[in-house]
């Protein structure tokens, strides 16, 4: 029977927290970082096959099961492409009251 103690739970807890925590604040770190202009979308999506790469490997350093990994790393890469769509966006825009 299995017999879990609480710091064990505590420990499982934690590191859900932060891995859903990066998860959802990845997309806002992006879009900041095109808004600075310290990187721009174009960068972004040329990268964006080693981007994939890296979301699995964090994924994997966080979870600790093949089903985690997966189910961390997708909506990494979801958020990322959302994020790339938001920022294009606002380059676009920014772009066009530049030109005015």
């Amino acid at each position: 029977k299995p017999m879990l103690s609480i710091k064990e739970y505590i420990d499982f807890a934690g590191e859900t927290v932060l891995a859903s925590g990066m998860t959802f604040d990845f997309p806002v770190l992006i879009v900041a970082l095109v808004a600075i202009g310290l990187v721009k979308t174009t960068t972004l999506a040329r990268f964006r096959r080693h981007a994939y790469v890296a979301f699995f490997v964090i994924a994997a350093l966080l979870t600790p099961a093949v089903a985690g990994q997966f189910l961390l790393a997708i909506p990494m890469i979801i958020f990322f492409e959302s994020s790339l769509l938001i920022a294009a966006f606002m380059e676009r825009s920014r772009l066009k009251k530049s030109a005015k």
